[in-house]
């Protein structure tokens, strides 16, 4: 389902901008962590929770965390995504 998605909106081949920030550079498991910008200006990691197939963790910081927590609550309750199936994830 969120593969699918994904495919949809960042297909093999396009063209992306990985941002990251500099006191939240990796997880714990030593992952590199970022923003993944579209060609078109969007983030897929915004469209990824808003649309509920990611959520937003409070275990890892990030300056945009309040908000990705907001439209992750909002994908809740729209039952976007995961969301239709499950009211948590």
């Amino acid at each position: 389902m969120s593969l699918n998605y994904v495919l949809q909106v960042c297909p093999p081949g396009t063209r992306i901008t990985l941002l990251t920030e500099l006191d939240n550079r990796t997880d714990f498991w030593l992952r590199d962590l970022a923003y993944v910008i579209l060609p078109n200006g969007e983030c897929l990691n915004e469209l990824l929770i808003r649309n509920g197939f990611a959520k937003a963790s409070h275990s890892y910081h990030c300056i945009h965390l309040h908000y990705f927590q907001e439209i992750c609550r909002l994908a809740q309750l729209e039952k976007q995504g995961i969301y239709q199936f499950s009211n948590i994830f």
